[in-house]
């Protein structure tokens, strides 16, 4: 028996650490995210299942998420705005050098 519950938490360990990821991105303009005004500059994204949170010095956001995995990695982190001039609403983020994207809640629901 404890050979079996070393061998399920060996495995369960590294799933772990695999489902609370940070990850890095910027913004070149300024946004909203879930009625937060977001200025232009570089952020932290932790994924922790259905919910990110946004860190960009000591303020943080938490906002749901669907997090999707595409047939292909993409090459750079790419994020995508949606709306007009001077309203953007950060949609999603592609992330570089993995196959996960990012949609932010308010896509979700929209979709």
């Amino acid at each position: 028996m404890k050979k079996l519950l070393f061998i399920f938490c060996a495995l369960a360990l590294p799933a772990a650490y695999a489902a609370d990821k940070t990850f890095r991105f910027s913004l070149h303009e300024q946004a909203t995210l879930n009625g937060t005004e977001l200025k232009a500059g570089d952020y932290r994204v932790q994924i922790d299942g259905d919910k990110a949170t946004i860190r960009v010095g000591n303020t943080e956001i938490d906002v749901a998420v669907k997090v999707e995995t595409a047939d292909h990695k993409f090459r750079d982190t790419m994020v995508a705005l949606e709306g007009p001039s001077g309203h953007h609403r950060l949609s999603e983020i592609d992330l570089g050098g993995s196959n996960t994207r990012i949609v932010f809640s308010s896509t979700v629901a929209g979709r």
